[in-house]
């Protein structure tokens, strides 16, 4: 037992002595790999001043892991070069190191100690060192003389730094590029590659599995004019230089400046930021629509702007109609008429060598692959030099290249937004006057649409300098309304609030447009909308629709009536707005909603609950106005002579009020049918009840256990009289607060106003249409605010 518990706590100690060596393995780091060090897992190799750091890492998480480059003091690590890319390590194999075997070579060995990857240098002597360097470069050099032997820049990855050069050789076409990786946590050859094309002048390219996906231009001894001038330039910090056959590109500046080929293909040049530590995207280029190689084929020509993007130069046309109808554009384009220098070579027309060929101009251009240059003085010799040999067939000339010239065909042409190259074109001289009188069509048409346009234009501020008038006009005769009513009034005169005119785009700006979001409900003359003004406070627009048949005439009528009828107890009129087609009216906005949300609530907040608030009845003589204000321009609430006719009267808020008055006893909604039998509403059902001596029947069940008979008798009575279709019939307001509050005699009511029976179920939507239209009005409900 004692020998277990012995052999336990040595296992114990040496699991513990084991995460102690690995965590000081981590955190350990070396200046120098040589024959008796080696770098292990956990350990770094660190180049003198701490700027790039060597060791092993797992991508994204791989179960690989690899041997690396980064920075060192950059938080967020980008891997800049990867030794075994192409051979991973197998993170179960422990004990991988990266050392300098007998051969001097470098070589990294797995835990069963196979080479997975070694420099191959024939080096003679094993006295050898491997050092990284400040610039990032991991070098392989002899001990004593210091010769470099092997280079980590001379094999590049997927990134590009300071110091490593792309290269190419212009006879060979060897050289260094970059290379992508296949996918974020595999880094082994993707299917991209980047670097400069073996031409002179030379171009950078990007290849997708070794075919042109994107090149820059050539080089111009600044820049590569390749790329649109709209966009930034790509190539910022760089340098191209020319030794012998070899061309060579480099970027210069700081080491916190990088350039990756990504994955996807894509090229983005990076730099690190330390105020918002993180890598910022300098430029970024990625190959799609024209700035895909070849795009349009042989004498097509790109335009991202355009639809279709490819078109044919002038003087050509598709190769295939029938294949650029369907978006295949590789094809190409081929000439309408060959060229006069090729014709008098196989006649000898006398009339065809009077027609010399000519050149179309095609400006702002990514000029065409393969170009071909001369050292001649001025654009004159260039163009004459093309002119006399018939194998050239476009030239352009460009101070830092001179004479620029393309004997194939012209392929990977791009229309720029900005910048761009002058092209130009060699084109038989029928073409050249085909050519001509196109240029002249757009300029005619370009003179008539400008006339077009300047009439409209002036028809068009005509039209908005008259609307304006009609809206000024419209605000003045509502203030001088106001105004007149206020004079007429005693105790009203400067001092009275009016409502305040709104423009209209100060309504749009406050409800989002007329957002569906913000919508509190709607009824027969339009949408309330919700909204909030530049100053915080919240509104509740009112929106008449085109169709509510209130005019100009009408609209001021009720602006001037709801301020007259201004009250602590009724919703507030903000303002108004009447602009071209628009008429809207801003009330305050009531976060607690309406009087109709407790009057219909279901449950809790039914009427029942509500009952014993409105006795005494002596608050009620100010629901008139709620009626008038909130009400009257919902179906079903409106009395029959404003329904019919648009006729304001004394008796037409006492409409309004018997409504509401049978809505309190009855507890629903006069605009809800499917509560009663044979009648379009409860106004018709309350009659039907009172003809058949049931009135008590209207009650609401919230009150059957709390109510007095004679107050429920003497409410429903005075409704009915309230709703009387003619108003003469209908008593005056101060009537109807004297008959509730007291018991006095009261005259029979008269059929009320559309009392109608309901029609039978095949003839509903018959009856309900001609009722709709008669009262050129919709059967919809308004969800209150």
């Amino acid at each position: 037992m004692r020998d277990k518990i012995r052999e336990d706590k040595f296992s114990l100690t040496s699991i513990s002595l084991f995460y102690i060596f690995i965590s000081f393995q981590y955190c350990a780091a070396i200046d120098v790999i040589a024959q008796t060090q080696n770098l292990l897992e956990g350990e770094t190799l660190v180049s003198p001043s701490e700027i790039f750091e060597l060791g092993f890492f797992r991508p994204n998480g791989s179960t690989n892991q690899y041997i690396g480059i980064w920075h060192k003091n950059i938080r967020v690590r980008k891997i800049i070069w990867v030794a075994n890319r192409e051979n991973p390590i197998a993170v179960s194999h422990f004990s991988a190191s990266l050392s300098i075997g007998e051969d001097g070579n470098l070589k990294i060995l797995d835990g069963k100690q196979t080479i997975i990857w070694s420099t191959h240098v024939d080096i003679g002597i094993n006295k050898t060192v491997a050092l990284l360097l400040d610039n990032g470069n991991f070098v392989l050099k002899y001990n004593d003389s210091g010769v470099l032997l092997w280079e980590s820049f001379h094999f590049p990855g997927n990134t590009l730094i300071a110091d490593i050069l792309l290269s190419v050789n212009s006879k060979t076409g060897e050289g260094k590029f970059l290379t992508s990786w296949k996918s974020e946590d595999d880094p082994s050859i993707g299917d991209f590659t980047n670097g400069l094309a073996p031409s002179m002048p030379t171009q950078c390219y990007l290849w997708k599995s070794l075919k042109p996906y994107w090149r820059s231009g050539v080089w111009n001894g600044v820049n590569f004019i390749g790329v649109d001038g709209a966009i930034p330039s790509y190539f910022g910090k760089c340098s191209v230089t020319y030794t012998n056959e070899n061309a060579a590109m480099s970027l210069y500046g700081d080491n916190n400046i990088i350039l990756v080929l990504e994955a996807n293909g894509s090229l983005r040049k990076l730099r690190w930021d330390e105020n918002s530590m993180e890598w910022i995207v300098l430029f970024e280029i990625i190959p799609s629509s024209c700035q895909v190689y070849g795009t349009c084929g042989a004498f097509g020509i790109c335009d991202p702007k355009r639809s279709p993007i490819c078109n044919c130069l002038e003087g050509f046309e598709p190769e295939s109609r029938e294949q650029w109808s369907r978006g295949n554009y590789s094809g190409g384009c081929v000439r309408r008429v060959r060229l006069n220098c090729v014709a008098n070579s196989s006649s000898g027309s006398s009339l065809a060598k009077h027609k010399k060929d000519g050149f179309w101009k095609v400006g702002g251009v990514k000029l065409p692959d393969f170009p071909l240059v001369l050292d001649l003085e001025d654009e004159k010799q260039c163009q004459d030099w093309c002119l006399n040999n018939c194998s050239c067939w476009a030239y352009t000339y460009a101070y830092e290249l001179r004479c620029m010239f393309w004997t194939t065909d012209l392929v990977d042409i791009q229309k720029f937004t900005v910048s761009g190259m002058d092209l130009f074109l060699r084109l038989a001289h029928s073409e050249l006057d085909v050519a001509e009188d196109k240029k002249k069509t757009p300029v005619i048409l370009i003179v008539c649409i400008i006339s077009e346009f300047i009439t409209v234009g002036c028809l068009v501020y005509g039209f908005f300098r008259w609307k304006k008038k009609n809206q000024r006009v419209a605000r003045k005769e509502i203030r001088k309304a106001l105004e007149l009513e206020d004079s007429g009034v005693e105790g009203r005169g400067n001092g009275v609030w009016h409502p305040t005119p709104f423009e209209f785009n100060t309504i749009v700006l406050a409800t989002d447009n007329f957002s569906v979001t913000n919508k509190l409900g709607q009824g027969g003359f339009g949408i309330v909308y919700k909204g909030k003004l530049i100053d915080g406070q919240e509104v509740a627009v009112k929106r008449l629709s085109n169709t509510s048949g209130q005019g100009r005439e009408e609209f001021m009528n009720e602006i001037i009536l709801i301020s007259k009828l201004q009250h602590r107890n009724l919703v507030k009129l903000l303002g108004y707005c009447i602009e071209g087609d628009e008429k809207l009216l801003i009330y305050e906005h009531m976060p607690n909603k309406s009087l109709d949300t407790f009057l219909f609530a279901e449950g809790k907040w039914s009427f029942g609950s509500l009952w014993s608030s409105f006795v005494p009845w002596r608050p009620l003589a100010y629901l008139f106005l709620l009626a008038k204000v909130m009400l009257s321009c919902i179906l079903g609430y409106m009395s029959p002579e404003y329904a019919m006719g648009g006729i304001f009267s004394e008796k037409t808020d006492v409409f309004s009020f018997g409504v509401l008055l049978l809505e309190i006893v009855s507890g629903k909604k006069n605009t809800s049918p499917r509560f009663y039998e044979q009648s379009l509403n409860l106004v018709g059902y309350a009659w039907h009840l009172w003809n058949e001596g049931r009135i008590l029947e209207l009650m609401d069940q919230e009150l059957v256990h709390s109510f007095c008979k004679s107050e429920v008798l003497r409410c429903i009575h005075v409704g009915l009289l309230c709703v009387q279709n003619y108003s003469k019939d209908r008593p005056k307001m101060s009537v109807v607060v004297l008959m509730l509050s007291s018991e006095t005699d009261r005259p029979q009511p008269k059929e009320p106003a559309f009392a109608f029976e309901k029609p039978l179920e095949h003839d509903q939507h018959a009856v309900t249409s001609r009722l709709s239209s008669q009262n050129n009005s919709t059967w919809s409900d308004l969800e209150a605010r």
